[in-house]
């Protein structure tokens, strides 16, 4: 009986330290002006990463997208470092909850075009990449006569 209840308990902590998934948060932003991504935020994990999300726009200049990152283990730092995000027509805040986060974007869709994707990172991490565009610079290539070069990212 002593072994079960021992096997039982190491298989329940097996578990529990799976559930868990460690984060790695990486930003980087464009300083330079007439650049097109004016910002990307990369979030990856040892393990594949259970993420939903959901969008809303209230008006013109302010639409809201959320993710419910659920089982992922995000240090204080980065909890930190999520928070202070803020780019032009952009703001990232990170809600954390009893083993859940809730990323939210809050950004002026007039202003900035959000994309986001999941993605696999060269040494196998799981991941999802959001990246923030300037509509201005998308305008002026939308209105060019001549064709412009599309480059597709992953």
């Amino acid at each position: 009986m002593k072994r079960i209840v021992s096997i039982l308990c190491i298989v329940l902590s097996a578990s529990d330290v799976c559930a868990h998934i460690g984060a790695r948060i990486r930003y980087s932003t464009q300083t330079e002006s007439d650049m097109l991504q004016v910002g990307a935020l990369e979030l990856y994990c040892t393990q594949n990463m259970p993420c939903e999300a959901s969008a809303s726009g209230g008006d013109a200049h302010k639409a809201t997208l959320r993710f419910q990152l659920s089982g992922v283990v995000i240090q204080p730092s980065d909890l930190v470092t999520l928070n202070e995000i803020k780019g032009v027509g952009y703001q990232i805040a990170l809600r954390a909850k009893s083993k859940q986060h809730e990323l939210v974007i809050t950004y002026d869709p007039a202003l900035v075009l959000v994309t986001y994707a999941p993605t696999i990172s060269i040494d196998m991490q799981h991941g999802l990449i959001i990246r923030f565009f300037d509509q201005m610079i998308l305008q002026k290539m939308r209105s060019h006569d001549k064709p412009v070069l599309c480059v597709a990212c992953l």
